[in-house]
């Protein structure tokens, strides 16, 4: 290979970690067949961790997935370009079990990418280990330019540049693994310091700060020794353990361990404090107050893909401390019973949601965050508004509302020929209906009476008119109804258009609703539920609406490869709620056809 082209040291170290990662993906683990899982050689405290536990077939799922979304073209074209890059810079075809085998690793296994200390780990299984003894000095010349120096004692093999004691990398053999361990450099190394280079003082703090040179590369032959030993593994974790249980099923992993990362960043920081130079720890205070800062809202990460021929799911779980959990918690959730939103949406929605937030708590909590001079502007402002309207946000608002909203995006009547140009036109075209839960239905309509008189005194045109002890009001454009406003039970709904009434008659008597028609069953079992977060939308109907649009050729032809590949996707659904003290949040994609 022409030496030109090589990539350079960071580039290659992308390149290995994404090619360990998409190899992970095109081979298979073998959860159940009594052999040690390579996260036996994964320390209980490693930072992060990607895992792929069982992953049989799941390239070609990912290929189907992308067939399904442009019939192979888009697939091959995605596919091509890493396959060729982690081809030609690690030697193997990362789509063939048996391009694997030959470089001795066992397609049967499964794979371990972790971040310990300042160190790089991987794992994986081990078809046959003078191959692949053959194959990673190959690739360690290749990343070092030819420069690479093995030494072994014992087990262990370490792999120097030429002409340096400390290791780049090690490696060894283990229980059918091969552990990899790979020395990541200090960025804190090359800091400036207010003393000579030359002189001695310098180097004693550097080597103080770090006598085993674990953040340059050293402690390599250390860290595998410990690794081939290890009495706790990350499967002793209890936060990995409880986020993995949250997650459930899937086919890859990915942790990252609040506990262990706050545990690094306070390491270097104080690495960067013993060598920096009086000028430069002032800067490296205010990097350690925001990290103290940050870390207050984070405890941990975990994201997990799960990918079946006809849906492609992705779950997160953001773990927080508990003290923030409980504010959380309280801001996340609703007062009282909660209405049955699902019952009083229409199954010809196209796109559907609901929620629960405190607004109140939630403003609250961003005024405390301010500095003095900009709560001191909305203070003045929320004052004025209270002297001039005799209305308060927070009084008659706030204070009234339950937490808990809702709200649907509906087909126009008609169908929908070409675009709309008036704000009527696009109120009719794109009906909306919003609905937000209050605690007390007199108060409620009260307050939308006391709306209506201070529109109509600001010269709006508000129509009302009586459905019974019901006021219903609308607010028009020309004669014609752009939104309207009433409240109905322990709801107020809001709508763009003519939808209103189509939405009161569910309320007050029921009829086909959205629950029967939701994408998935956990779907609907959020949209049920009193505090959950869900977004769903029919992709395939806004697709059918959107190519029958009387548009430019010009126009069409440009569309054309967006419309056929809408076209695939049935819904997309995304979710969140607070569970076991932290955030889970959900992305299903499901598609269409076979």
């Amino acid at each position: 290979m022409n030496e030109q082209t090589k990539p350079t040291g960071s580039t290659r170290a992308a390149v290995v970690l994404a090619g360990a990662l998409f190899i992970a993906a095109s081979v298979t683990s073998c959860g159940g067949c009594g052999k040690k899982a390579p996260t036996g050689f994964v320390p209980d405290d490693a930072t992060a961790v990607a895992l792929v536990p069982s992953v049989k077939g799941a390239v070609v799922r990912l290929q189907q997935l992308l067939k399904r979304v442009q019939g192979g073209v888009l697939s091959s074209a995605i596919l091509a370009a890493p396959r060729t890059l982690i081809e030609r810079e690690l030697g193997i075809d990362p789509t063939s079990p048996k391009s694997i085998r030959e470089k001795g690793i066992d397609p049967e296994r499964g794979l371990a990418i972790a971040s310990v200390g300042s160190s790089v780990v991987l794992v994986c299984g081990v078809a046959d280990e003078a191959k692949l003894r053959k194959h990673l000095e190959w690739l360690a010349n290749r990343v070092l330019r030819g420069a690479a120096k093995m030494k072994t004692k014992g087990n262990i093999t370490l792999v120097h540049s030429e002409g340096v004691d400390r290791p780049r990398a090690g490696f060894a053999f283990a229980k059918k693994h091969l552990v990899l361990v790979v020395a990541r450099p200090d960025p804190t190394a090359d800091m400036p310091s207010s003393q000579p280079a030359s002189g001695s003082d310098s180097d004693k703090k550097k080597a103080a700060a770090d006598p085993k040179g674990q953040g340059q590369g050293g402690g390599v032959a250390e860290l595998l020794a410990r690794l081939l030993t290890l009495d706790k593994t990350i499967e002793s974790n209890p936060r990995f353990v409880a986020a993995r249980k949250t997650l459930g099923k899937y086919q890859l992993m990915l942790y990252v361990d609040g506990v262990a990362a706050r545990r690094v960043v306070e390491e270097r920081n104080k690495r960067m404090m013993a060598r920096a130079s009086d000028w430069m720890k002032k800067y490296i205070r205010e990097r350690q107050k925001l990290s103290k800062a940050a870390f207050g809202y984070f405890g941990g990460f975990a994201l997990a893909v799960r990918m079946r021929p006809d849906e492609l799911a992705l779950r997160s779980y953001y773990k927080v401390p508990e003290q923030r959990s409980k504010q959380i918690a309280a801001l996340l959730k609703g007062r009282g019973d909660s209405p049955p939103f699902g019952k009083y949406i229409g199954a010809d929605a196209l796109v559907v949601g609901r929620g629960a937030i405190d607004f109140k708590r939630l403003l609250d909590q961003a005024l405390e965050l301010l500095p003095t001079f900009a709560k001191r502007r909305i203070y003045r402002k929320m004052e004025r508004l209270e002297r001039e309207n005799n209305f308060s946000l927070e009084k008659d608002v706030l204070s009234l509302l339950g937490n808990r909203y809702a709200g649907a995006l509906y087909p126009p009547r008609g169908g929908l020929s070409s675009p709309p140009r008036t704000p009527v036109a696009i109120a009719n075209a794109a009906p909306v209906a919003l609905m937000a839960q209050v605690e007390d239905a007199k108060k409620a309509a009260a307050l939308l009476a006391r709306l209506e008189r201070a529109m109509v005194m600001r010269g709006a045109a508000v129509r009302t008119r009586s459905a019974g002890e019901r006021k219903i009001y609308t607010l028009e454009l020309g004669g014609e109804p752009l939104v309207s406003w009433a409240q109905a039970r322990k709801v107020i709904v809001v709508a763009t258009g003519k939808r209103l009434d189509a939405t009161l008659k569910l309320i007050d008597k029921g009829g086909s609703n959205i629950l029967d028609h939701m994408p998935t069953t956990r779907s609907k079992s959020l949209m049920k539920s009193d505090n959950a977060f869900v977004i769903s939308a029919d992709v395939s109907k806004i697709s059918d609406m959107l190519r029958n649009l009387d548009l430019p050729a010009v126009e069409k032809i440009a569309l054309a490869p967006f419309f056929a590949a809408v076209a695939k996707i049935k819904s997309v659904t995304i979710a969140a709620e607070h569970k076991g003290g932290g955030v889970l949040g959900e992305l299903s994609i499901l598609f269409a056809g076979k």
